[in-house]
């Protein structure tokens, strides 16, 4: 009980710290990206292979913290900074976690669409 009241008070949190700028642009406080590694905020997404694209099909429940940043259930991440998540090494990883601002192209139905975020 404790950890899920916990688990509240952090979503409502992660819900302040983060601004929608623009159609598909968001603004991310800082300490909210540091704290959704931290917590596992990402656990909660699965990544399937999608043999009909060259990405990752994604599972985010309702209400998950990839769900307040736009992104949709069965969307198809296709690419991350330009870097497709295919052929993406851990260093590009690495490198993503240190960067200050991204996009993120993912293929939602028959549309490509491209989300853009800040982290300050």
């Amino acid at each position: 009980m404790i950890e899920n009241e916990k688990r509240q008070r952090l979503a409502l949190g992660v819900m302040r710290g983060i601004r929608v700028t623009g159609p598909r642009t968001y603004k991310i406080d800082k300490w909210v990206a540091e704290r959704m590694v931290e917590v596992g905020l990402l656990s909660e997404v699965r990544f399937m292979c999608n043999t009909g694209a060259a990405g990752l099909r994604l599972r985010i429940p309702d209400g998950s913290f990839l769900s307040l940043l736009g992104l949709g259930d069965n969307d198809v991440l296709l690419a991350v900074n330009g870097f497709q998540v295919r052929k993406m090494a851990k260093e590009s990883y690495t490198r993503l976690r240190l960067t200050k601002s991204l996009y993120v192209d993912v293929l939602r139905g028959r549309r490509q669409i491209r989300f853009g975020y800040v982290v300050e």
